[in-house]
């Protein structure tokens, strides 16, 4: 079907509308940075802007999901990778609701700016069909990823968790016999891996169940619970 003078007219007129930037500072704003990923270590090409978000999107990510090691942070960098680009297929689906509307809202007469909207939105369902079912295809297909590498991590950090929990029993084991023997005892040369923050804590927390269970036993009885507690304090008093 030939096209119309009026179409061929609009169509000339969009054409020039996307010549690109002209002046020098248009041009700078355009170009194209690259830089060396540290995970990935490929290079990576965007333009500034871009890039610049990239990096402070990726930075913040990371250091929220705390990989542990290198298995870990290939994971998390196909989780933000993958985050990113779902936002960026949101943002094209977006975007291609705002030019369609800026192209055709005026094709609809009527006095409501709202009702404009709205036909030009159906229009955009109807004449980008195959635009919108491909975005959608792209975000099913990344999310699938995204949903495959947060199992991994999270099955990851669990199984740490759960062996880590184990071998803080057995390292406070052991450092009771040295106290024992009047003995420093240190969980590294044992081959124990967890920092002695992390061990620690866990003594910490470990007193600190073990005295909920005396107190629920004695009926919260303060000096009842010394008894158990401080037993030679208790027989001093």
């Amino acid at each position: 079907m030939p096209l119309s003078e009026a179409q061929l007219n609009a169509n000339r007129a969009n054409a020039q509308k996307s010549t690109g930037p002209r002046t020098p500072e248009g041009k700078q704003k355009s170009s194209l940075n690259a830089f060396r990923h540290g995970i990935t270590a490929q290079v990576m090409i965007m333009p500034k802007e871009e890039m610049e978000a990239y990096q402070k999107f990726s930075s913040e990510q990371y250091h929220a999901w705390n990989p542990q090691d290198v298995i870990d942070k290939q994971n998390v960098q196909t989780i933000i990778d993958c985050q990113w680009r779902l936002n960026n297929i949101r943002a094209q689906q977006m975007t291609l609701f705002a030019l369609n509307h800026a192209e055709t809202a005026d094709q609809f007469d009527c006095d409501s700016p709202d009702v404009q909207t709205a036909f030009a939105a159906v229009n955009t369902f109807s004449t980008k069909a195959a635009e919108l079912k491909l975005l959608t295809l792209y975000e099913s297909r990344i999310d699938k990823v995204l949903q495959t590498a947060i199992k991994q991590f999270d099955a990851r950090k669990i199984d740490r968790s759960h062996r880590e929990e184990i071998e803080m029993h057995q390292a406070a084991k052991i450092e009771q016999v040295f106290e024992m023997q009047g003995k420093q005892y240190n969980p590294e040369e044992d081959g124990f891996v967890f920092s002695t923050k992390r061990f620690e804590q866990f003594k910490s927390r470990q007193q600190h169940l073990f005295e909920v269970k005396i107190a629920a036993k004695v009926n919260y009885d303060p000096v009842e619970f010394a008894k158990y507690t401080n037993p030679q304090q208790s027989a001093a008093e």
